[in-house]
């Protein structure tokens, strides 16, 4: 089976709290996974400065996430994102026009496993240089 892979960033107000991030998170997912679209990796930035003043906000909470999906649930996403007055800006971008999703899956868990390790490596290499 073959699908599309996107990525989408967006912005939620800063002054939304980790739970309400949370549920906007579970909702674009959940629009995504009705679209039959597949979730490869969700990465939260948390809060940085804006480059410019938006809605009256200097910052912002940065969230991507990179999905396998039909164009069609794009447009949905897109529909769902401009209602959601918590999210300032959003940006979805196709990555790859076809791609085969059992394979893109496993090539994301292995991707995953390796930023795992080496993260397990790091906090090793500083404990081990702090003693």
């Amino acid at each position: 089976m073959f699908a599309r892979e996107y990525e989408l960033t967006y912005i939620v107000r800063p002054d939304v709290d980790d739970d309400e991030t949370t549920k906007v998170q579970e909702k674009i997912t959940g629009v995504i996974e009705d679209q039959k679209g597949t979730m490869l990796r969700v990465d939260d930035w948390g809060v940085r400065k804006l480059a410019y003043d938006i809605q009256k906000f200097s910052k912002g909470r940065y969230v991507l996430l990179s999905f396998l999906s039909d164009p069609e649930a794009i447009a949905e996403l897109e529909r769902t994102m401009r209602i959601d007055d918590r999210i300032m800006r959003f940006l979805s971008v196709k990555v790859e026009e076809r791609v085969e999703v059992e394979g893109r899956i496993a090539e994301e868990a292995t991707r995953e496993a390796a930023r795992v390790a080496a993260a397990a490596t790091e906090a090793a290499d500083d404990a081990g240089a702090s003693a």
